[in-house]
Formats: structure tokens, sequence, C-alpha cells
């Protein structure tokens, strides 16, 4: 399979928008199929673009999230070194 790097810079810019902490800073998790299910609608990218990509995104430890990466599993939060990648990002998603 290749890698869609315009639906994994998608996914993470949907992470930092909708991942909210709460005053004591928990985050409340996202479950996949939600992620799946707004981004095929409004990007139409395939729930198999977007399902890979949350994998890759949790392999190179951009995003914790359980390693089922079925619509089940959740993604935590969005760690320092994908913050670090999201601050490379222009406003159209693509690297600066």
């Amino acid at each position: 399979m290749k890698l869609n790097y315009e639906c994994l810079n998608t996914i993470l810019i949907y992470l930092q928008n909708n991942l909210i902490a709460n005053d004591s800073g928990q985050i409340n998790s996202i479950c996949c199929d939600k992620v799946a299910q707004d981004l095929s609608d409004k990007y139409k990218y395939s729930y198999g673009d977007i399902y890979y990509s949350i994998r890759k995104l949790a392999e190179i430890k951009y995003i914790i999230a359980d390693n089922n990466y079925n619509e089940n599993s959740k993604i935590e939060d969005i760690t320092y070194l994908g913050h670090q990648y999201l601050k490379g990002l222009d406003q159209s998603g693509y690297l600066a």
C-alpha cells in the first residue's frame, strides 16, 4: 500500500483540532471510526488510507493510539514529535 501523505497530514490537523484537554489536562480520546467517518465524508479519503495513515502515525510515534488500528481503536493524544511535525506544516497542510 502507498502512504497518502496528504491524508496523514489531514489526520494530524484533525486531531490537533479535536483532541481537547479538560481543566485537569486530561485528553478525551477519539475513536478511529469517528476520524474515518469525518475525513472520508469531508475529504473523500478511503477508509483504507485513513486507517493505514493512523497506523503509520503511531508507528513513528506522532500519536498515541491503541495498537488494534480498527474502527474501535482509540487515539489518545498527539506526541511532542507530532506537534513538532505539525509546526512545520503551512496553513494548507503541506510542509513549509
